[in-house]
């Protein structure tokens, strides 16, 4: 392996990227996929600066990738994904790639880091950028490998905190730093388990969250926004009772995330809260995404929500007519199924009265999403909002829309 090694990179110190790019991929094929990773790794990453080198970028974009794959710890490998996704205008991404690269030295960056460094960070901050938003100091970018760690950092001037690959217990939910800006994001397999309360809690501050699982059995939802927002990013969550994701007067941005095997709501709005989800899938979960009790705006693209116990979406406003008022004073209930337990009815009727008190209006969108396999409905609205649903799918479920 050392042979194809040396001799690509006395070729590609030569300029001779093409020749050396195909001793690298010469190299690849020699390698057992039972030889060390590590050392794959390092010939993608060879590979990769080829590419980069010769202007394919969608090539080098794939092999940094592969490396990564096969070890998420390197510098070399995360600092040319960021080149290629810069190249690209993919920011969001470049951002969290130059700054694992960042957290991962073991020294100061060099020259040509720290000007991509600067190159991505100007970027997002730019208007309407969501994502990552890196401090314009790549100090402010941190690792942990503990929880120490990640609490001492949300309470220091660290902004970003790039977390170890490995499984972390949280005695109690993460916040923003004193900042009011915290920034977590998974290298490689990161999973953060929360046995008692919520894993994130945001009641002020943006939380920005990337490449994370989050499982527990807890009864509370894994992320609160209650009144601070949260960006999710490439999140996956598994097996929470209490439901994914839980926006209470705040807002939540929700790109390319799952939600799977949750008791509860994978996402409630309620009391003033909004939402954003795209390109996200909700799987057997209690139900999919339900605003009520005064939630304000709910966008929904391109999203699969499969096989929920009860509806795929809920969508229930807070103003009365004659009807709602006559079917309340009948004692009729104007919900098809029961409170999971105390806690949420109590939560649920004090949402309701809050909303009803507010007149509090609603705004749906609907947006190229499928919905199939409810127990109920897979979208229920009701009690007064605007509903644009546009290429919309609805089908095999026992009922499929309620008006």
């Amino acid at each position: 392996m050392a042979h194809y090694r040396d001799r690509g990179n006395s070729l590609f110190a030569a300029g001779e990227y093409k020749s050396a790019a195909a001793v690298y991929t010469e190299g690849l094929h020699q390698l057992s996929q039972h030889e060390d990773p590590v050392i794959r790794s390092v010939i993608h990453s060879n590979r990769a600066a080829c590419a980069l080198a010769l202007g394919d970028i969608p090539a080098a974009e794939a092999d940094c990738r592969a490396g990564l794959a096969l070890d998420s710890l390197s510098v070399k490998l995360h600092y040319r994904l960021a080149k290629a996704l810069c190249q690209r205008g993919r920011y969001a991404e470049a951002a969290v790639a130059v700054a694992c690269a960042v957290s991962l030295l073991q020294s100061k960056p060099g020259t040509e880091m720290l000007q991509l460094y600067s190159d991505i960070a100007s970027k997002t901050h730019a208007d309407g950028y969501c994502g990552v938003q890196l401090p314009s100091d790549p100090s402010k970018v941190g690792c942990a490998a503990s929880v120490r760690d990640m609490t001492a950092s949300a309470l220091s001037a660290v902004d970003v905190v790039v977390i170890m690959p490995g499984s972390y217990m949280l005695p109690f939910p993460l916040s923003a730093g004193r900042s009011g800006r915290l920034c977590l994001v998974g290298l490689g397999n990161v999973k953060l388990q929360s046995a008692m309360a919520h894993a994130i809690r945001i009641q002020q501050g943006v939380v920005t969250l990337v490449n994370l699982q989050l499982a527990g059995d807890g009864r509370a939802a894994a992320v609160c926004a209650d009144g601070g927002k949260v960006h999710m990013l490439d999140c996956h969550v598994q097996g929470y009772p209490g439901g994914a994701v839980l926006v209470h007067g705040g807002h939540a941005d929700i790109g390319s995330c799952s939600f799977k095997q949750c008791g509860g709501m994978a996402v409630e709005v309620r009391q003033g809260g909004s939402v954003s989800v795209q390109d996200s899938t909700i799987k057997l979960c209690g139900q999919g995404i339900c605003a009520y009790g005064g939630a304000r705006h709910i966008e929904v693209v391109n999203c699969s929500i499969q096989h929920t116990a009860k509806e795929g979406i809920l969508a229930a406003g807070t103003y009365e007519n004659a009807a709602t008022v006559a079917q309340h004073k009948a004692g009729i209930p104007n919900r098809l199924t029961p409170f999971r337990d105390a806690s949420s009815q109590a939560a649920t009727l004090e949402a309701e009265a809050w909303g009803r008190k507010q007149q509090q209006g609603l705004v749906l969108k609907v947006t190229g999403c499928n919905v199939s396999g409810c127990g109920n409905f897979g979208l229920s609205i009701d009690s007064g909002h605007m509903l644009p649903l546009l290429a919309a799918v609805w089908s095999a479920m026992t009922r499929t829309v309620c008006l």
